[in-house]
């Protein structure tokens, strides 16, 4: 039913074509998702980073269980390897969850654990509302060195900063995440039967091995796009469909005219 069809890069092509919705590649134009602009670009490397600030973003449950993505339920000993390895966490789930009783109820224990954890050793967390009122969340993502969350466009968005992520595997059933999201190529699989997930969270902030990775992925979700005046690839889209010659309008016009006329 139209003319033009903006997205952010090939992964929003292929989505159709994956899911048998056929349109001629002619209609899609590549434009990237402007509003990531305002995200900060990394350029040096986490393992650079002594004491690594770590962003968890779960998103909310949804609105039934058996389609449920978030993490909460199972988070609190992701958090506990996250200060074992020294990093500070900034919390930030998404704010629907605070309307739920038992991610209100995990939430609560995080909340708790990362009190006890700032006392403790002086550590600068961030949780309730410094984080989720404080901050927006991209300056949750510019504040940090690496991200924890769900299925969700957080982890689609985080890709521009070029940092790494994990990505839990919550509500995901027993299929293949890997082909039923290939966001998920670019992340740390964080399983959510894992009772001791150090070891992924170490990889990720020590070893780092999906950089080449997360760079190829963040072309296709994105675009191949400078980082330089991003938004500028769609604002120009956009120019060029929404300005109109003015012989053309004057043409249209006088066809309205001649319509009326009739």
């Amino acid at each position: 039913m139209y003319d033009k069809i903006f997205v952010a890069g090939q992964a929003g092509i292929d989505r159709y074509a994956q899911h048998v919705v056929l349109i001629p590649r002619e209609k899609f134009q590549i434009v990237g998702r402007p509003q990531v602009e305002a995200i900060a670009v990394s350029h040096t490397s986490v393992t650079d980073v002594a004491r690594p600030t770590v962003l968890y973003a779960p998103t909310w449950h949804g609105f039934y269980n058996d389609t449920s993505f978030t993490s909460l339920p199972f988070a609190l000993p992701m958090i506990q390897s996250l200060l074992a390895l020294g990093a500070t966490v900034i919390f930030r789930p998404h704010p629907y969850s605070l309307q739920h009783a038992a991610s209100r109820s995990h939430i609560n224990a995080i909340d708790k654990l990362l009190a006890t954890s700032a006392q403790a050793d002086g550590r600068q967390h961030r949780w309730g509302p410094a984080a989720s009122q404080g901050l927006s969340l991209f300056e949750c993502f510019d504040a940090s060195d690496a991200l924890v969350t769900d299925v969700s466009s957080v982890a689609a968005d985080y890709l521009f900063s070029r940092k790494p992520f994990a990505c839990s595997d919550a509500g995901l059933g027993d299929g293949d995440p890997m082909s039923e999201f290939p966001l998920m190529q670019a992340a740390y699989l964080w399983r959510h039967d894992d009772s001791n997930p150090e070891a992924l969270m170490k990889t990720m902030l020590r070893v780092d091995p999906m950089a080449d990775k997360r760079a190829t992925l963040r072309t296709y979700y994105l675009g191949d796009i400078a980082d330089q005046g991003y938004a500028n690839a769609f604002l120009e889209a956009a120019r060029a469909v929404v300005t109109v010659p003015s012989h053309a309008h004057r043409q249209h016009h006088d066809h309205e005219n001649e319509e009326v006329d009739d």
